[in-house]
């Protein structure tokens, strides 16, 4: 798929999803809420805790694509915060794109948002910050290359996502 292609997609899934209308039809397999049970650890520095997200085993013929949610949010909806649309978008592209499972990944990089319920002042902590994260977002996407086996991810991001994706290819290229 072109990336043109690809855009006009994620333009499409982006318009479905904020008007609550994901595709339908399955056809690709459901996007879980869960990583591989095989798949490394990744441990969250600021939050002393994996990281959450979601991703399949299985072959992998198109470059994987990562999402990343944006800040106060996680990959796909928890106890604690019903958002997760993430996990939605990369459905769109299973169902629509014809994308596999295991090509389609997400990071959830501030845990499942349980612990603001209870202490406010979290949302402006440290887990919240691209300090905290671009380490965390690095090994996420080496280890998905390594267990993919790809050369090279894509990453969809939303609101900090975008950011932090960017400030971990600025550190990168330093």
């Amino acid at each position: 798929m072109d990336t043109k292609r690809l855009r006009r997609m994620l333009a499409a899934a982006g318009l479905a999803l904020g008007m609550g209308m994901a595709g339908a039809a399955l056809t690709a397999g459901t996007v879980g809420h869960t990583l591989p049970t095989d798949f490394p650890a990744i441990m969250d520095a600021s939050l002393a805790k994996p990281v959450i997200g979601f991703g399949a085993a299985g072959p992998v013929t198109r470059t994987p694509v990562i999402f990343l949610h944006g800040n106060h949010d996680t990959p796909f909806p928890t106890a604690c915060s019903v958002y997760g649309r993430m996990q939605a978008m990369a459905q769109f592209l299973a169902d629509e794109g014809g994308y596999a499972t295991s090509e389609l990944w997400g990071l959830g990089d501030q845990g499942d948002q349980c612990d603001l319920g209870s202490n406010q002042m979290l949302r402006s902590g440290i887990a919240h910050t691209h300090a905290a994260n671009v380490p965390d977002l690095r090994r996420f996407v080496l280890a998905v290359m390594a267990y993919t086996g790809a050369k090279q991810v894509d990453i969809v991001g939303h609101s900090m996502g975008v950011t932090l994706a960017r400030e971990w290819m600025r550190q990168d290229e330093a």
